[in-house]
């Protein structure tokens, strides 16, 4: 599975999801070990990253270690700076990725909303 990036006609770049067998196959492995502090959005960053096996499970737990470490010392940094700080990820295809994943969860809360109104109706 793959990330694809497209250009629309302002040149902007897109986040293009794989298709949606390759998305039911993908699964949403643990990468963060026990005690280790990682955001909400870390961890939604990370296991999109696996999932989409963009970055391999070492260099990610190797990243959470680190940011860590840096935390610890008082360093405030997220996941995705990181990745971008090490070169595993472009600073635009981090972009795309963070826009279609909130895309997805607005997406998610809208049919939530939607059920929860079609649930009071009745």
């Amino acid at each position: 599975m793959s990330l694809r990036l497209t250009t629309r006609p302002a040149e902007r770049l897109a986040f293009v999801p794989p298709p949606p067998a390759a998305r039911a196959a993908a699964t949403l492995p643990r990468y963060a070990p026990e005690g280790m502090s990682l955001s909400r959005q870390d961890v939604i960053l990370g296991r999109a990253l696996l999932a989409w096996q963009l970055v391999d499970r070492q260099r990610l737990l190797g990243c959470a270690e680190e940011l860590r470490a840096r935390r610890a010392r008082g360093q405030a940094l997220t996941l995705g700076q990181l990745l971008v700080q090490r070169g595993l990820l472009s600073l635009e295809r981090y972009h795309a990725i963070v826009a279609h994943l909130r895309q997805r969860s607005l997406e998610a809360s809208s049919t939530s909303l939607q059920a929860q109104q079609a649930a009071q109706a009745l």
